[in-house]
């Protein structure tokens, strides 16, 4: 709670500001699915409140012109919200600015500060550290990422321990998975209940190679990853 200098909400709202070019939208319109996207706007605010830290800032938006989920909400929200105060609130209309009709306001947290320093979670990847010392000149610089799948990613940045609630979707660069107690160069390999199969250097190729067994050694070792690769990151909530 308190870790973001500023959060951005971007409602699920009843989307009349698309009426003129979704058709679909006016059909799927009325007053009960209204007072469901305000019912549904108030509990995602309500959550978004708890990670601003004091003193931070707090914008809340929708793409829809019904009073009910823009002003309304708005006004519940620091009704229940005491510590939130409103700095502005902006209407944007499609004929006075861009877009097809967007509501946006603007709130701050009370108190002062910054938020809270995360520090860096150390989760070690056994298998891939021991291939690491086995096939490797070098040991990549990166923080190896186990993803609880079983892939292990490469991370130009070192990501918060305490994000359990969010599934990682792709992060940095894909180094291969944990399968068992054994670490796989390439996205799939075998059943790890099975004997691994013999590395084979004069025909592997950068994507991809047998599985890796601790005591075993590659004749030829691997690179370390480059500095400059890959490195975005992308998130989704978990359901």
């Amino acid at each position: 709670p308190g870790a973001f200098d500023a959060v951005l909400v971007d409602a699920p709202c009843s989307g009349e500001g698309m009426f003129r070019r979704e058709p679909q939208a006016v059909a799927d319109w009325s007053e009960a699915h209204v007072a469901a996207c305000a019912a549904r706007q108030s509990a995602i605010l309500d959550s978004a409140a708890a990670a601003v830290r004091p003193g931070g800032r707090l914008v809340y938006s929708t793409c829809t012109f019904s009073p009910d989920e823009n002003e309304r909400t708005v006004e519940a929200f620091l009704r229940a919200h005491p510590d939130f105060s409103l700095c502005e609130t902006h209407r944007l209309y499609p004929h006075t600015s861009p877009g097809e009709g967007q509501f946006a306001a603007l709130l701050t947290r009370a108190g002062a500060g910054t938020a809270p320093a995360i520090r860096p979670a150390e989760a070690p990847v056994p298998p891939f550290q021991a291939f690491c010392r086995e096939a490797m000149t070098a040991a990549p610089e990166r923080q190896a990422r186990l993803l609880p799948d079983g892939r292990v990613f490469l991370l130009q940045e070192r990501l918060p321990p305490n994000l359990r609630r969010l599934r990682m979707l792709s992060a940095g660069v894909a180094a291969g998975e944990v399968r068992g107690n054994r670490f796989c160069r390439r996205t799939r390999c075998s059943s790890p209940t099975g004997p691994p199969p013999s590395p084979a250097p004069s025909t592997s190729t950068a994507h991809g190679l047998a599985p890796f067994s601790p005591g075993k050694r590659w004749t030829r070792p691997a690179r370390a990853m480059p500095p400059s690769a890959g490195t975005g990151i992308r998130w989704a909530l978990a359901s």
